[in-house]
């Protein structure tokens, strides 16, 4: 066994970058409330719009799943979760292809939407299984990266169909546009991973090197932010794309919902300008919101203050409408709305979001 832990280790360690950084060691997911934070809602929205079948087999399954695992049959509570989930995702395609008389394609993408989250949702179960991240050390890795990364552009669309039974359609922009952000700030900062171990011991009983590979000054210091970063779950492609889902999806719904009047009013545009830089703003002053900028740490830091600045000052440029929403009276000054909405929102979600940096090193 001894023999198995050690090749599991040097696997892990190839495929996080040398011998420094670490080893795989199986360990409790670490991850699980902000994975469930965008998953969970995702399957009660596919249990609404699913019906009866969907609710029976997400019910059934998981009291299966939850005897065996009582009764220590792991093997069965392991097959059952997969089960249920893939189960859920062909009874919810059978549904909406069978009755439903929308778009054909619009149909295509949402099964393929909730064919993505129940995988993700399986990988995520999986994850649970001491026993699969003994015997699957590479293979849980993958899942780790998957189910972190993958769950807010998940999220992103199941979420907005479930907000959209019970907000108005104008409104379902600005609630993903904070949603989004929330996301982004639990699952896109920088993580380490639940299963390589950083602390000093021996690789067959789960240990890595020390982090600061016995060394002292600037040479230890560059040694452990190598091993810190060898570990990180996601890669900075990763984080890019989800910060573009965050900026994007907002007026992409909000241009969807009022596609025939963008070009006829301004005050459609300046809702545009808002909804994308908003949440830019929030992850530039949110600590290492944008530690996937390509450069060194100055060239990172000049790239994330002209984003402060250009987030800022586009949206204060463009007039305000005289009566937003039909109800507000005419401000006296479009810039003061504006910068008073974006200070006070991204002090509230740098408050919120800040300890999600914290032990991370200085990621910028």
């Amino acid at each position: 066994m001894n023999s198995f832990i050690t090749a599991s280790a040097a696997s892990a360690s190839q495929q996080g970058g040398g011998a420094g950084a670490g080893r795989y060691s199986p360990a409790d997911f670490a991850y699980n409330g902000r994975v469930a934070l965008a998953l969970l809602p995702c399957l009660a929205t596919v249990g609404v719009l699913g019906g009866r079948p969907v609710i029976t087999i997400l019910a059934l399954g998981g009291v299966a799943g939850y005897i065996m695992d009582v009764l220590q049959y792991r093997d069965g509570a392991y097959t059952c979760g997969w089960v249920t989930l893939l189960g859920t995702a062909a009874a919810f395609g059978i549904s909406l292809l069978s009755a439903s008389s929308g778009a054909l394609p619009l149909e295509v993408a949402l099964v393929g939407a909730v064919v993505a989250t129940a995988l993700l949702c399986a990988m995520w179960t999986s994850l649970q299984f001491k026993y699969f991240q003994l015997h699957n050390p590479a293979v849980a890795l993958a899942f780790e990266r998957l189910v972190v990364t993958g769950a807010l552009p998940a999220a992103a669309v199941l979420h907005t169909l479930g907000l959209s039974l019970f907000v108005d359609a104008s409104d379902l922009p600005y609630y993903m546009a904070v949603l989004l952000t929330v996301l982004y700030c639990y699952l896109g900062l920088p993580l380490p991973s639940s299963f390589i171990s950083l602390r000093p011991g021996a690789p067959a009983l789960g240990g890595g090197s020390p982090a600061g590979g016995g060394k002292g000054g600037a040479a230890g210091g560059a040694a452990a932010a190598a091993a810190a970063a060898a570990s990180r779950i996601q890669s900075a492609s990763d984080a890019a794309l989800l910060a573009l889902v965050t900026c994007g999806m907002p007026p992409a719904v909000y241009a969807a919902v009022h596609w025939e009047l963008l070009a006829r009013h301004a005050v459609h545009a300046h809702s545009l300008l808002l909804l994308g830089c908003g949440p830019l703003l929030v992850l530039a002053l949110v600590p290492a919101g944008l530690w996937w900028l390509p450069g060194g740490r100055r060239t990172r830091a000049t790239i994330r203050a002209l984003l402060m600045v250009s987030a800022q000052a586009g949206p204060a440029k463009r007039r305000a409408p005289k009566r937003p929403h039909g109800l507000l009276p005419t401000p006296t000054s479009p810039v003061r709305p504006s910068s008073s909405s974006y200070a006070c929102g991204a002090r509230a979600m740098c408050a919120h979001a800040g300890h999600c940096a914290s032990g991370h090193g200085d990621w910028l």
